[in-house]
């Protein structure tokens, strides 16, 4: 779309629209002329009109671009009057900040100044009284040292007790305790296994490859035996027994309570309670 200067807008407007009435004025007199004589309008008539309102249309367009010109300046001029007002207001508060800050720094160092000529008062009396007084200064060292042993026992018992909270802690970050394969017994049992320390817990996980032959009464057990010398007799013997086996393959977790103690347990065992057979099982690592 053409632009053009205000100046010019303003006489393209005007001439349109004198151009518009002039061939209106002539279109109506030939239009009087020819209902006079009973003729219908000629083709340059006709073209005379369609040209006055292409005209008028022309004029009408440019005046609504040159309106919405003017409103659009007016809403950035307002957009600027905003931002300006914006940031004085921010200029204003910076200010007023610095100033607090200032006003902070002065007093606290007026306060540092008293409190070390305080401090400094104390010092000297505490020096005058103790050359006046070598018995008592001599009993306040005392109790000095004796205050201070006390608080370095202190901080021993706390650094002893941080230390071993810090290596509570350590023993239960998520990791892996012990893993392995399983190993047949009695009956076909294949997969992995793993203990691992999660959230501060201990989890017992089967590998999705786990499988064995399913029957009822299938148990998870903690042995203190190998799985070497482990049989069907002696398998529930001094076992912990940690849950019935959820599937007879799969992936799948048992979780091992807090108070078992994993040293005393060499093997992880599947047994059947009711035909007191041992399935299989596997050393812990």
């Amino acid at each position: 779309m053409t632009r053009f200067t205000l100046p010019v807008f303003a006489v393209i407007i005007s001439s349109g629209l004198l151009m518009a009435c002039s061939e209106q004025k002539v279109s109506d007199q030939a239009t009087e002329t020819a209902l006079v004589v009973g003729a219908a309008p000629s083709q340059a008539e006709l073209a005379t009109r369609a040209e006055a309102e292409q005209v008028a249309a022309k004029a009408a367009e440019l005046a609504a671009a040159e309106a919405e010109k003017r409103r659009v300046e007016a809403e950035v001029a307002e957009q600027e009057r905003l931002q300006m007002e914006a940031e004085a207001k921010v200029l204003a508060a910076k200010r007023l900040e610095h100033d607090r800050i200032k006003r902070q720094a002065e007093t606290a160092v007026r306060q540092a100044q008293e409190a070390a000529d305080a401090q400094l008062a104390a010092q000297e009396a505490t020096m005058e009284i103790a050359r006046a007084e070598a018995a008592q200064k001599a009993t306040a060292e005392q109790a000095a040292r004796d205050a201070a042993k006390l608080e370095q026992e202190r901080l021993d018992t706390e650094a002893e007790a941080l230390k071993q909270a810090e290596a509570e802690a350590y023993a239960k970050r998520d990791r892996v305790i012990a893993a392995g394969t399983f190993t047949k017994k009695k009956k076909t049992i294949r997969g992995t296994w793993s203990i691992v320390m999660e959230g501060g817990h201990r989890v017992l996980r089967f590998d999705e490859q786990f499988k064995t032959k399913w029957v009822d009464d299938l148990q998870v057990f903690l042995s203190p035996l190998l799985i070497v010398d482990a049989t069907g007799k002696n398998a529930g013997l001094d076992v912990i027994r940690i849950a019935p086996l959820q599937s007879r393959s799969g992936a799948q977790e048992y979780a091992i309570p807090d108070d078992i103690d994993l040293d005393i347990y060499q093997s992880l065992l599947i047994h059947c309670e009711a035909y007191n057979l041992l399935w299989g099982g596997a050393d812990i690592h």
